[in-house]
């Protein structure tokens, strides 16, 4: 997961280049020198905000002016990626470059799931053995190392000696953010932030 710490040490020898400012219409580049790596820009026009390049490309839509959207100046800055995420115009807030798979989600997921029909049992309605074979069946779901094998897990999971399945496991949330979109969202907002000290030096009229 990118993390603001984690984001701030991938930039701290970028530097900003503003490339067109004028009004709502802005071009940011942000990069370090002599190096393509982690490098992004940040476009606006009325009501849109772009922020494309090394990390992904992705285009928010809320209001006229989209710094003063995600303008965070506090110390203490952080992101709203689930509320920005519904701002998103493309790619589509559904897209895997936006939420992805999370093999750990999927997995608490599924132990979520059987733990809550075993504490709704009843005492001795089911043998222990079965209960046993049942605690293993569900372990091997647990074990799963990746997407396809968790889903075939899954999909093959058969019990026919209790009445727990996973018949409705899929309403349940198995998607984190992925790694590239936080760190976007990120930018965004530090971004913003050294636009807004290059500005403030600047001598008013």
């Amino acid at each position: 997961m990118s993390t603001k710490e984690k984001f701030l040490s991938d930039v701290s020898s970028h530097q900003l280049t503003i490339i067109k400012d004028d009004g709502l219409h802005r071009h940011l580049q942000l990069f370090k020198p002599d190096s393509s790596s982690m490098h992004f820009q940040i476009i606006t026009w009325p009501g849109y905000l772009c922020i494309c390049g090394d990390m992904h490309t992705f285009v928010f839509r809320r209001v006229k002016d989209m710094f003063k959207f995600f303008r965070n100046s506090d110390d203490d800055w952080g992101i709203n990626a689930g509320y920005w995420q519904e701002k998103l115009q493309a790619p589509q807030w559904s897209d895997k470059s936006v939420k992805a798979f999370d093999i750990k989600e999927a997995t608490e997921a599924a132990k979520k799931a059987f733990d809550q029909w075993k504490a709704d049992l009843e005492p001795g309605e089911y043998d222990e053995d079965v209960l046993e074979q049942l605690t293993d069946n569900v372990g091997s779901i647990l074990e799963a190392t990746d997407e396809f094998e968790f889903v075939q897990r899954i999909r093959d999971f058969d019990n026919e000696n209790t009445s727990f399945d996973y018949d409705d496991f899929w309403e349940s949330s198995i998607e984190s953010y992925s790694y590239h979109y936080l760190w976007c969202c990120h930018a965004i907002v530090w971004g913003i932030q050294q636009y807004d000290a290059i500005k403030s030096q600047e001598p008013t009229a």
